[in-house]
């Protein structure tokens, strides 16, 4: 659901959020096993449960961190979820977006 933001943010300013909020924490290691469910989670809300859905979860994942999430990194991504100023569907299909065109899937503009 849409908060105050009149619009979602890009991709890259996403990544730049999470990334300032993740080095500013004091956390560090791999993020354990009860953040990732719990983010596991709330990428589903958004995304689904299907099979390409798993698949865009370690895509946004993926194109937000690179691979293997810190706790820190994991916390910044839970509180960007679950903050209710943001339209976090239209921000995750914003990460997805920009991993398609960052991984050679073009845009067609179908002129519609």
């Amino acid at each position: 659901m849409p908060g105050a933001r009149s619009r979602a943010r890009t991709a890259k300013e996403i990544k730049l959020a999470l990334r300032l909020a993740s080095g500013i924490s004091r956390l560090d290691g791999p993020a354990t096993a009860k953040q990732l469910g719990y983010l596991k989670g709330l990428l589903a809300a958004q995304l689904g449960e299907t099979e390409g859905a798993i698949v865009a979860r370690h895509q946004v994942l993926e194109q937000l961190f690179g691979s293997g999430l810190t706790k820190a990194e994991a916390s910044a991504a839970i509180e960007w979820l679950v903050d209710p100023e943001i339209d976090a569907a239209a921000e995750v299909q914003a990460v997805l977006q920009q991993w398609s065109l960052d991984h050679g899937q073009l845009e067609l503009d179908l002129g519609v």
